[in-house]
């Protein structure tokens, strides 16, 4: 996966997550009062996600939303272990979280001399 294709799929599934989040459909505000959450926290939690979203597609400041998108991931691995979800509901935020920091190493050449696959010249 190169780092347009991998930028693109991250960009939809955020995307569609925020759709998701804001809309007043039932599918939303139905799974969001399943983790004891108030309904009037599903809208507020739709523009965070997506203000990360884009501080994570602004070049300029990606690294920072790859940060805070991690940390939202990382509530969602929370709630849903609290909740005892099942299984793919825990592991799927890790998993778009490992491929939400690849895509940014591949879009940042900065990075690699952070990373533990760099080599020594």
């Amino acid at each position: 996966m190169d780092r347009t294709h991998s930028h693109r799929f991250i960009e939809r599934v955020f995307n569609l997550g925020c759709r998701y989040e804001t809309a007043q459909s039932s599918a939303g505000p139905r799974g969001f009062s399943a983790d004891r959450y108030p309904e009037s926290a599903l809208v507020g939690t739709g523009i965070l996600l997506f203000a990360c979203t884009l501080l994570y597609l602004t070049r300029r400041t990606s690294v920072v939303g790859t940060v805070l998108l991690t940390g939202y991931l990382g509530g969602a691995v929370a709630i849903n272990v609290r909740a005892e979800q099942p299984a793919f509901n825990v592991v799927f935020p890790v998993i778009f979280g490992g491929i939400l920091w690849v895509g940014l190493y591949l879009r940042e050449s900065r990075l690699a001399h952070l990373a533990l696959l760099h080599r020594k010249s």
